[in-house]
């Protein structure tokens, strides 16, 4: 019974040893529009909804929206940290991610600057497993979501300008 305990003991101690967190990116930055939230907005949903993001939060007069939770298991997005596996007799860092996934829930917050509107959009990655354990956005989806409702937003000007 006490060798049980001992390997288990040893074993629970290699195993979480063998974690690396993941590494810290800086946030994205904000996208200022030069246009009220109220012209904005159509872009920023519009969005949204073809990206075919699960809402869970749309509050227009506050100028907020959040997801639902969303799987991925796209490393180029996401950094849940790594471990060791033993890979062809060889040690190598496996991602997380590989083996986990991520769970992931996304703000956006369109704030009024005076004749201005910013963006910003966060995201709070983390493991899908039990332990929870953090992950960090690498800040390209943001700023890929930021393009693509400036681009949406030049859209939806350029037509009411000529409609």
């Amino acid at each position: 019974m006490k060798w049980t305990i001992l390997a288990v003991t040893v074993l629970t101690i290699a195993c979480s040893s063998n974690y690396a967190p993941p590494s810290v990116y800086p946030a994205p930055r904000p996208l200022t529009l030069p246009d009220s939230v109220g012209a904005v907005w159509p872009a920023l949903v519009d969005v949204v909804t073809e990206w075919q993001l699960p809402l869970k939060t749309v509050d227009r007069a506050s100028g907020l929206l959040q997801t639902e939770l969303a799987r991925s298991y796209d490393e180029a997005l996401w950094d849940c940290g790594s471990h060791q596996a033993v890979v062809g007799g060889n040690y190598q860092r496996r991602p997380v991610l590989q083996t986990e996934g991520a769970y992931v829930v996304l703000t956006i917050s369109a704030v009024p600057r005076g004749p201005e509107t910013q963006l910003r959009v966060s995201a709070d990655p983390r493991v899908s497993s039990v332990s929870g354990r953090p992950c960090a956005s690498r800040g390209t989806y943001e700023r890929d979501l930021l393009e693509a409702i400036r681009q949406r937003w030049q859209d939806l000007a350029g037509d009411t300008a000529t409609g």
